[in-house]
C-alpha cells in the first residue's frame, strides 16, 4: 500500500519499527516527554484513500497499537502513555492514549500528506529501543483518482 507514516513533509523517511516511536521511548526514558512531528500521505498522486468501512464518509483514524502490553502498558496517570494531536498545541489538551481522525479521504501526493503530532511520555523504563508501540489506521482503501 503506498500510504503511510513518515518522519518529514517531503514523505521520503518511513516510519519503521527502528524509527520515531521507538527513538522517542528511548529519548523520553527517564521522565520527560517528547513531541514528534509526523505526517500521513503518499508520493502517489494518482491515488487516494479512505476508510474502508464506509469510503468518503467515515473518517480515517490514526492511533497507536500497543503489540507487546506486557512491556509498556499505558498508564493515563504515571505514563507511560500517548498523545496524539493535529497540531502541537492540542498535545497539552487531549487525551492520553488517543486517537485522531484525520478526514474522510486522504489524497495523493506530497503536498496532501496530513500532518499530526506524537507526544510520548514515558517516566521509568530505561532508554532502549522498544517495539511494542507502532502507528496505525483503521482500516483503509486505496483508490486511483
Amino acid at each position: 500500500m503506498a500510504f503511510g507514516f513518515y518522519l518529514d513533509a517531503n514523505l521520503t523517511q518511513p516510519v519503521n519499527l527502528n524509527t520515531s516511536i521507538n527513538i522517542a521511548l528511548n529519548t523520553a526514558g527517564g521522565g520527560a516527554y517528547v513531541d514528534i512531528q509526523l505526517w500521513f500521505g503518499s508520493i502517489d498522486s494518482s491515488k487516494k484513500c479512505q476508510a474502508a468501512s464506509n469510503p468518503g464518509v467515515d473518517q480515517i483514524t490514526i492511533t497507536i497499537n500497543d503489540t507487546n502490553p506486557a512491556i509498556h502498558q499505558p498508564d493515563a496517570t504515571n505514563g507511560p502513555y500517548w498523545v496524539l494531536a493535529l497540531n502541537q498545541n492540542d498535545l497539552n489538551s487531549n487525551p492520553q492514549n488517543n486517537s485522531i481522525d484525520i478526514g474522510t479521504e486522504v489524497l495523493g501526493g506530497v503536498a496532501n500528506a496530513r500532518t499530526f503530532w506524537l507526544r510520548i511520555f514515558e517516566p521509568e523504563q530505561a532508554p532502549a529501543i522498544w517495539e511494542d508501540w507502532i502507528l496505525t489506521t483503521n482500516a483503509i482503501l486505496e483508490v486511483n483518482l
